[in-house]
């Protein structure tokens, strides 16, 4: 027969990770190296102007749009969503496009 074993890998620091598994099987003794490295998630703006959004003076009724650009600056894919918890942006008529969460491979930009 056949049997699968899973390691799943959750570093817990930015760090390598390097470890010997050792299996014993009947009489015989099998090593299997382990390896993996931890990643910071780097999402950042592409601009450091983009900090502040000021949507200046504008009638009540018309729209303004100002655009804020990320890019995934990580060595591995970044998932992320904008949230408004509290619903403070919501009141104030703000909203942003993509709601849905948004997928990013690294070195990609979203704006």
């Amino acid at each position: 027969g056949k049997l699968s074993i899973w390691f799943v890998f959750t570093p817990r620091q930015v760090v390598d990770y390097a470890q010997r598994v050792h299996f014993k099987v009947n009489k015989e003794e099998k090593w299997v190296d382990v390896r993996g490295r931890g990643c910071p998630l780097r999402l950042e703006l592409t601009d450091i102007d983009m900090q502040h959004i000021d949507f200046g003076v504008t009638r009540a009724g018309e729209p303004i749009t100002k655009v804020a650009k990320v890019v995934n600056r990580s060595q591995r894919t970044a998932t992320f969503h904008l949230v408004d918890e509290e619903s403070e942006l919501k009141s104030k008529a703000v909203s942003w496009d993509p709601a849905e969460p948004r997928t990013l491979e690294p070195r990609e930009t979203c704006d």
